[in-house]
Parts: structure tokens; C-alpha cells; sequence
């Protein structure tokens, strides 16, 4: 484990467990993104649609809301912008 990711769970009183799943379904959805925008395809548009919905529901049942900016999404809470661990 990170200090960084050690730090964000202790910050938000979130477990390093749910932490880490965030951190996993976040980088499935960036790669999602990336493959998408590469081949151009449907199905792979599908997926990525997919695996941001599934970060996006993860992220508010831990209390966050979620922006892209770019491929990597940052989460909100209380109208701040936060970054995830790494």
C-alpha cells in the first residue's frame, strides 16, 4: 500500500480495500477509453461506456461525485475537485 492511498482512506474514512477497487475500476475505465478512441468500434465504445458507469456508481456509493476531464476522472465532494491516489 501507498502512502497515498493510506492517506486518501484515513482522509475520507474510507477502507484501503474500497480505496484500491476505486483505483482498479478507474484505470479499467481509462483503458476502456483509450481502446475506444484508438479502433473507432462500437463494442468498444460500449465498454467504455460500461466500465465509467460502473466507476461513476462505485464513486457515489462511497459519497462522490465524478468529472472528466481528460481519460483519468477526479472525484467531487462538497464542490471540490479531488484527485485519486496514486
Amino acid at each position: 500500500m501507498t502512502p497515498a492511498i493510506e492517506n486518501f482512506s484515513k482522509q475520507y474514512l474510507i477502507n484501503i480495500t474500497e480505496v484500491r477497487r476505486l483505483l482498479l475500476l478507474a484505470s479499467k475505465a481509462k483503458m476502456a477509453k483509450e481502446k475506444a478512441l484508438m479502433y473507432t468500434m462500437p463494442q468498444y465504445e460500449k465498454l467504455a461506456l460500461n466500465a465509467v458507469e460502473e466507476f461513476e456508481k462505485n464513486a457515489r456509493e462511497l459519497g462522490f461525485g465524478t468529472v472528466w476531464n481528460a481519460l483519468w476522472p477526479r472525484l467531487v465532494k462538497s464542490n471540490q475537485e479531488i484527485d485519486l491516489p496514486l
